[in-house]
């Protein structure tokens, strides 16, 4: 099948759930492998979480 309209890729969105919201939504081109999810959780994720609790790094 061809597609239609140009080029089409891959693209995977992440992002964290809490109760009340979406935080740290993330798209990364092509397919996310463990790697890439390790370092969006490690990079993205967790400060996001760590500023929502209130704790700050450093």
């Amino acid at each position: 099948m061809d597609a239609h309209f140009g080029s089409w890729g891959t693209q995977t969105f992440i992002a964290g759930l809490t109760s009340d919201a979406m935080i740290a939504p993330r798209v990364i081109k092509g397919a996310a492998d463990g790697d890439a999810f390790a370092a969006y959780i490690r990079n993205v994720l967790l400060p996001e979480l760590f500023k929502a609790a209130g704790y700050v790094s450093g």
